[in-house]
């Protein structure tokens, strides 16, 4: 099957607009002084031009083509970094020889508000300037991507220090931290101008995840290409002149390295499996598939042949263009088609969270609704020759696939990581934990994890992923650590839940050769484990009335703390939380790093 070499514009194909080559820069799109700009006109604003008129005008560096505001750049320069193996494999500079690395898990609201509070007691305890690389999935992500880029301080992000016992109803319900404060904003107006704008349905999730969790810090303009840094704009600019005009948005200065994970998912019109998905990493810099899953192609269903995924990134101003002209493979400067319109900051919150992208590839109905890209692999000449054939993907939240963020850093060989797990059920209280742990390695035959209640973010790591693997989530080829050591993390775990205290341990584990992840394995990793589970000493510590409620479960105001519910934990509201709800999540999330602060002092050093 050869090439396409599509035009750039071919791609608004993928929101089915045609596109016909612009004589001159129009730049006017259409009326908005009844109804806003539609979301088909590309990225626009509403702009005042007469007393009562106002007119849709394209960002800057995009031009009118057939109804649709997009780049008037056909081809584009963008350096590639080839990745086929563990000995042969090229990751952005600012993610190669990291020391120590961070991950937080999935899980929507109940992530959002509990990594805040992490990454407030670390930042407390002068942690954070340690993190040099930090991997985000869903929910973690609507906190990871205005961490990294918001020009805010520390302080108006994740707010100010708490202590259990000035937690009172009151104290809660006071908006102090802006990730948090974003994390009460109701679905419902989002979605009513989402369907004024006339959204693809595609896109629909990308523009309600973007004006939630990333407008409070003008971060959601879909107009914005992410880059690493200012130098990298002006590279970029350099080489490709016609994009002098384009709006850029890179990293805040001091802030990690990053990185979050979504599922290329299948192509569009066929359906993902464990055995044929794959990761997507989406940095500032770069965005693409490190590696080849078994060192291989794979088999979609409905497709006739094995498909070439994988092999490396490109840089991210120019993902979702058409293939490079040349199929040589390895790294360097590859001239390929432009991307219509930017993979944007949006897009990475968007594709990172959506959880039902798996399920729904599928299902002809359904899968309109899922984000889509186009997407090409880099090739090995050697190994695995081209074609590099642009084609329209289906994308998914990376907890389709790692619902940890654990692996991508595990490719980079970082030998400490801190990992924080936003489980979204306690350990199993009816589990024989103690007589099981107390017999210890001669009843290792008898620990069964998953009657246990160990979530599966952990499970599939210590090769239960097959045992987890359901039609949404391919957890399948997730091994990592030996099966024999499980027993000993989650003891350690029960311990700590037991005695009152956070579930933080640490853990040190060989990794495991792992060709479909890309894996050599025989490095140690050091790891710190963030559990979130039950913590009764927390509760005991904080004012009579807010133990009040949450005695009172379901009936009270912190229903399920501190595991809340993805969605649906404010009756009617299918994202948000309430201020108490949020504030008293992120506070027990800086508590439980405050209080395994010389744990984490003897980790550090």
């Amino acid at each position: 099957m050869a090439p396409s070499r599509l035009p750039a514009r071919a791609i608004l194909a993928v929101a089915g607009v045609a596109v016909a080559a612009a004589a001159e820069c129009e730049t006017e799109v259409g009326s908005c002084s009844v109804f806003p700009c539609h979301a088909s006109r590309g990225p626009t604003t509403c702009e005042k031009v007469g007393f009562w008129d106002w007119t849709c005008v394209c960002e800057p560096g995009f031009c009118v083509v057939n109804g649709a505001c997009v780049s008037p750049v056909e081809t584009v320069q963008a350096n590639v970094l080839a990745c086929s193996d563990p000995a042969s494999c090229d990751f952005p500079p600012e993610q190669s020889g990291v020391s120590l690395g961070m991950c937080s898990s999935g899980g929507g609201g109940r992530a959002k508000c509990f990594f805040t509070g992490v990454l407030r007691g670390l930042t407390a305890l002068g942690a954070m300037g340690g993190v040099e690389m930090l991997s985000t999935v869903s929910g973690s992500t609507w906190v990871g991507v205005p961490y990294v880029f918001a020009d805010r301080s520390d302080v108006q992000l994740l707010g100010a220090e708490t202590a259990p016992a000035e937690l009172t109803l009151d104290f809660l319900n006071q908006p102090d931290s802006e990730l948090l404060v974003a994390q009460t904003t109701s679905i419902w107006p989002i979605t009513a101008d989402s369907i004024a704008r006339k959204t693809p349905p595609k896109d629909e999730w990308i523009y309600i995840m973007g004006e939630i969790n990333l407008a409070p810090f003008d971060l959601s303009d879909a107009g914005q290409y992410p880059a690493q840094s200012a130098a990298d704009v002006e590279r970029i600019k350099q080489q490709n002149p016609g994009l002098k005009d384009a709006q850029f948005v890179t990293p805040k200065a001091g802030r990690p390295a990053y990185l979050a994970l979504g599922t290329l998912v299948a192509p569009r019109g066929t359906s993902g499996s464990a055995d044929a998905s794959v990761g997507l990493e989406m940095s500032p810099g770069y965005i693409g598939s490190p590696f080849y899953p078994d060192g291989d192609r794979v088999q979609f269903a409905g497709e006739a042949e094995p498909r070439l995924v994988g092999g490396g990134t490109v840089e991210a101003f120019a993902f979702g263009g058409t293939e490079p002209l040349s199929d040589e493979g390895g790294s360097g400067q590859r001239t390929a088609g432009a991307a219509a319109t930017p993979f944007a900051l949006s897009n990475i919150v968007g594709v990172s969270s959506y959880a039902p992208g798996a399920a729904m590839a599928d299902k002809p109905l359904l899968a309109v609704t899922d984000p889509k890209a186009v997407y090409w692999p880099v090739p090995d000449p050697a190994k695995l020759p081209g074609p590099t054939e642009a084609t329209t993907f289906n994308l998914g939240d990376g907890g389709n696939i790692d619902n940890a963020g654990l692996l991508p850093l595990l490719q980079r060989s970082i030998p400490k990581l801190i990992w924080v797990v936003n489980s979204y059920k306690e350990l199993d209280s009816s589990y024989p934990w103690k007589e099981r742990c107390d017999c210890g390695e001669s009843c290792q035959q008898d620990f069964d994890p998953l009657a246990a209640g160990v979530v599966d973010q952990v499970l599939d790591k210590f090769g239960y992923g097959a045992e987890v693997t359901t039609g949404a989530q391919y957890l399948v080829h997730n091994q990592v650590f030996d099966k024999s050591e499980i027993m000993g993390l989650a003891c350690d775990i029960w311990r700590a839940k037991d005695q009152g205290k956070p579930a933080v341990v640490q853990f040190t584990s060989t990794v495991l050769r792992n060709t479909w992840w890309g894996l050599a394995g025989g490095n140690k990793v050091d790891i710190l484990l963030f559990y979130l589970d039950s913590s009764s000493g927390f509760v005991e510590a904080l004012p009579a009335e807010t133990r009040e409620e949450i005695a009172k479960g379901s009936d009270g105001m912190f229903s399920g703390f501190p595991v809340y519910k993805t969605t649906f934990q404010v009756e009617g509201e299918p994202t948000a939380y309430t201020m108490r709800q949020a504030n008293l999540l992120a506070a027990y999330g800086e508590y439980a790093v405050k209080q395994n602060a010389a744990l984490l002092d003897a980790f550090l050093k």
